[in-house]
């Protein structure tokens, strides 16, 4: 059994694999679902909004994925979570020439 804590924490983990696959994943439902977890508490969430972004990027959405991207890392830098933000900004720079990203967080 995977210990999840909420459906919030499944669809995050779902919705990057479907928006982030080199296959091409599933946009669609990626964007669904990372909708759905970043709801109520989870738009606080660097993770979650990261996934969102990816889900923009991947539904060809390149503005609301850069700013999505930017609003994750700076929730993640004031967290104290340094690394993962130059990662999510990083992205953010992608997202903003209208490309997806494939890969691994």
């Amino acid at each position: 059994m995977v210990p999840w804590e909420s459906q919030e924490e499944v669809a995050t983990a779902l919705a990057w694999l479907l928006a982030t696959d080199p296959e091409g994943g599933d946009p669609a439902e990626a964007l669904r679902l990372a909708e759905f977890a970043t709801r109520g508490a989870g738009a606080a969430d660097p993770a979650r909004l990261d996934t969102l972004a990816a889900a923009h990027a991947a539904a060809g959405q390149a503005q609301r994925a850069a700013a999505g991207a930017r609003d994750a890392a700076a929730r993640a830098a004031a967290l104290g979570y340094e690394a993962y933000a130059r990662r999510i900004r990083a992205r953010a720079d992608l997202y903003a020439t209208g490309a997806a990203y494939r890969g691994r967080r």
